[in-house]
């Protein structure tokens, strides 16, 4: 017998069950969301690190050369010298389609005993594109022979 006001509780269950696949639906689906959101992230984070990675390995190989450069007798600075050195280094292996671009100017005027030595370096990204250049100028000095 069913007093009026009272509920039937099997219509309740049924319900409740219902309800609690509809949450775990939703719940799966969000879930999901978040780990195909956190791939991507991750698959672009990782694309940047390796970005990163090879301009610092393009700046330390710039150095390099640059040092090796301005180690050189002041005589010995030339366009031709300064892109032997450049060419010397194994950075096809890291950078794709590195291209060095070498300039040596001497002063006009002849007021100084200097050489403005300008190294680029450029290089193709993973999509073809080209990449920021870099570019590293010194001076070279004759020394002085001694008074």
């Amino acid at each position: 017998m069913r007093v009026k006001g009272s509920l039937d509780t099997s219509s309740l269950k049924r319900s409740r069950r219902g309800y609690s696949l509809l949450e775990l639906t939703v719940s799966v689906i969000v879930l999901m969301t978040a780990m195909g959101l956190t791939v991507k992230v991750l698959g672009w984070v990782g694309m940047e690190r390796r970005a990163a990675e090879r301009r610092l390995w393009a700046i330390q190989e710039l150095g390099n050369v640059m040092e090796r450069v301005a180690g050189e007798p002041f005589d010995k600075v030339t366009k031709t010298s300064v892109a032997a050195a450049a060419a010397e280094g194994h950075l096809e292996r890291v950078l794709s389609g590195a291209r060095w671009e070498v300039g040596v100017f001497e002063d006009d005027k002849k007021a100084l005993t200097a050489k403005r030595v300008t190294i680029g370096l450029r290089w193709k990204e993973k999509a073809g594109g080209w990449e920021a250049p870099l570019t590293l100028t010194s001076w070279v000095f004759a020394r002085r022979k001694p008074s």
